[in-house]
């Protein structure tokens, strides 16, 4: 899937790293469309989990959105994934469907999830 998004070159891929030298302690990829943002995949190494990494990318990914007047974020994420549910809830995304069969290997059913921009609702004006 990384090389997809590169090859593409309109997604957003931001690593998590303890230093320059170090390996990959996490990653998330995310691209614009239209005015939205889509989180195509985070991922957190397990020997970095329950440090933070996680809130950091998401973090990042907030602020893009907010810098780059964006209206929301939108994002998939497995039913039985208890633990990113509940990073994306923290960061203010809640729950607007499900798309049954979504994943495979196993077969499971999709949340998706959204956040709204509230700095650029309040900012953002129609033309006419």
């Amino acid at each position: 899937m990384l090389q997809n998004e590169l090859e593409k070159g309109d997604s957003i891929i931001l690593i998590a790293e303890q230093d320059e030298l170090s390996a990959c302690l996490g990653f998330v990829v995310f691209r614009r469309v239209g005015d939205d943002g889509e989180i195509l995949q985070i991922a957190v190494d397990n020997s970095a989990r329950r440090c933070g990494i996680g809130d950091k990318l998401m973090d990042a990914v907030i602020s893009h959105m907010v810098e780059n007047d964006l209206l929301s974020l939108f994002l998939e994420v497995r039913k039985s994934n208890l633990a990113a549910v509940n990073l994306y809830k923290k960061h203010g995304f809640i729950n607007v469907r499900v798309r049954k069969d979504y994943y495979n290997d196993p077969v499971e059913d999709a949340i998706v999830m959204t956040r709204t921009n509230t700095k650029g609702a309040n900012t953002r004006t129609k033309s006419c």
